[in-house]
């Protein structure tokens, strides 16, 4: 009779791991598929849009001063998922600390644009994406160094490239990074 309850008590052990193992591999595999990709706009398309655009109308103003770098930590990391897609995640983070926060429609927030272009070595992938995000934020949490982060995953064919990018907030501060990487 134990002999019989220990093999249940095992024989629902093993059960129990099956369905934990199996689960875990079907949703990492939801998780890697379902990670949401953006195109690339050729960059000429691009540039000659924003080169309409510039002639509609002209937009003077002072910053009040030169604008300062920003601190950032640029991430890029090519990746194959299991459905066989090839792309690459970038990452950008960056701090409360290092970005400039005014009233934004009665809240306290930054606006921060985000630009890149990807060039394949060939010449054969000139692209670019474009981004803006407002991060809201309370007196209270801006006393805290608080994390602010960008991802953004593009999906290119296996080869090398170069990552331009460039981030901004609303005073004009920046930073820019040159990046190569290679999809294999």
């Amino acid at each position: 009779m134990l002999y019989m309850i220990l093999l249940e008590t095992n024989f629902m052990k093993i059960l129990i791991i099956s369905i934990v193992v199996l689960l875990t591999f079907l949703l990492n595999v939801k998780a890697q598929t379902s990670l949401q990709t953006t195109e690339l706009i050729p960059y000429t398309t691009w540039l000659k849009k924003r080169l309409e655009e510039t002639k509609k109308f002209v937009c003077i103003f002072d910053l009040g001063g030169k604008p300062a770098k920003l601190k950032a930590v640029f991430e890029v990391e090519p990746k194959i998922l299991q459905n066989g897609e090839t792309i690459v995640l970038i990452t950008v983070k960056t701090t409360t600390n290092d970005v400039v926060f005014e009233e934004i429609d009665k809240d306290i927030a930054t606006k921060i644009d985000y630009f890149g272009r990807i060039t394949s070595k060939d010449q054969t992938i000139d692209g670019v994406f474009q981004d803006q995000k407002i991060f809201v934020s309370d007196e209270d949490q801006l006393t805290r160094l608080q994390p602010i982060t960008y991802t953004k995953s593009v999906q290119l064919p296996i080869g090398k490239y170069t990552l331009n990018f460039r981030i901004s907030d609303n005073s004009g501060n920046f930073a820019t990074k040159k990046i190569k990487f290679e999809i294999k």
